[in-house]
């Protein structure tokens, strides 16, 4: 900010390029939280990538000729609420009841989402992963550009209101000639020279020797309507993709489930034989 500009956010008076720089900050807040949340759902969709083929291997040495049709997001979700409300304790009542309400009001959440969304599959949550991704890229670019336009026209009109105190004196300066001329100067030098100042800042800041007052406000406003659409598309932007997370994280502790079960059966399978085997050779 320029001096006219922090002296007067400095007396409490909000300006518009303090303004502008608080909601910089407000949208650097959602871009840096959308992030997290692309790196929490990039680790995800890797690991339950790299299930579903596991998974389908397995199937094939299973089932070579019959084909499983994939669960559907909301198969697992449905597996997840119902194996997660049984980690809690049997003897603690009410938090078991406590925990189901919540699991019910997340899994009511969460399918709505997907079905509001068309999301069935990994690959559908994959593919909004990616679109909302690039809606979040190019509203940041878009962020970008603006600033500049919004930095340069927050200070126009900030000078202005900076200027306005003392125009009157600089406006009277110049209509008088002569002896009084200089005697109004002598009186009133410092509010004068001040003026000059703000006035010649504004006719180079705006690239016109005319002052526009309503014109710079117009387009300040027009500029700031811009930005609030985008500060609202990122913060959709966040929305989805924490709620994506969501999902790929309860997914994700399914798949893991799925895959215990699966390291374990195999076991118990090959103990089974075995015990079959040397029962077989003792009746021998």
């Amino acid at each position: 900010m320029g001096a006219a500009v922090t002296a007067m956010e400095r007396r409490g008076i909000q300006t518009e390029v303090g303004n502008m720089n608080r909601e910089i900050k407000k949208i650097n807040a959602l871009i840096i939280s959308s992030m997290e949340n692309i790196e929490r759902l990039t680790d995800k969709i890797a690991f339950l990538e790299k299930e579903k083929k596991a998974i389908a291997q397995d199937k094939e040495k299973e089932l070579p000729v019959q084909e499983k049709k994939e669960d559907s997001l909301i198969t697992i979700l449905m597996e997840w609420q119902k194996n997660h409300s049984a980690f809690i304790q049997d003897n603690n009542i009410r938090q078991r009841t406590d925990t189901k309400t919540g699991n019910i009001k997340d899994f009511s959440v969460m399918v709505s989402f997907l079905q509001s969304h068309n999301v069935e599959t990994l690959e559908d949550l994959r593919r909004l992963t990616e679109d909302t991704k690039k809606r979040r890229s190019d509203n940041i670019h878009s962020q970008r550009e603006l600033n500049a336009n919004l930095k340069k026209m927050s200070n126009i009109v900030d000078i202005y209101q900076a200027y306005k105190p003392y125009a009157e004196y600089l406006k009277k300066y110049e209509s008088l000639s002569g002896r009084q001329k200089q005697s109004y100067y002598d009186k009133n030098a410092d509010k004068i020279e001040t003026a000059l100042s703000y006035r010649t800042g504004l006719k180079n800041m705006s690239g016109t020797d005319k002052l526009l007052p309503k014109t710079w406000k117009k387009e300040l406003d027009g500029l700031k309507a811009e930005s609030a659409r985008i500060k609202h598309d990122l913060a959709e932007n966040d929305a989805i993709l924490g709620e994506l997370a969501e999902i790929a994280d309860k997914a994700a502790m399914v798949q893991r489930g799925k895959s215990k079960q699966n390291e374990i059966l195999p076991d118990l399978g090959e103990k089974q034989s075995a015990k079959k085997e040397r029962g077989n050779y003792g009746r021998e």
